[in-house]
């Protein structure tokens, strides 16, 4: 087992038990254990929703850099809130 294969199957896990994913069977190939997973309605639409939220975010950021404006940064859902320095740079 590799050195991120712990993170990756544990991150499989959780999105199994939130029902994001599901197992779709395993296999051996040369000698070592395939697992194989497929997205769920669910994970499906969640994957929408998040696209859809970085479509806007980008739209926006589009819109702010064609009006030459400075824009405050909101960081994605659910990450931690803290400051973030930014600086104007002139080409």
């Amino acid at each position: 087992m590799g050195r991120w294969d712990g993170a990756l199957y544990a991150s499989l896990e959780r999105l199994e038990q939130q029902g994001l994913i599901r197992a779709d069977g395993d296999e051996i190939v040369d000698g070592r254990a395939r697992r194989y997973f497929v997205v769920t309605d669910t994970g499906r639409d969640g994957l929408d929703a998040r696209a859809a939220e970085f479509e806007e975010r980008a739209r926006a950021a589009r819109a702010a850099l064609m009006r030459g404006a400075r824009t405050r940064v909101v960081p994605p859902r659910g990450a931690p809130a803290r400051p973030i320095r930014t600086a104007r740079v002139w080409a």
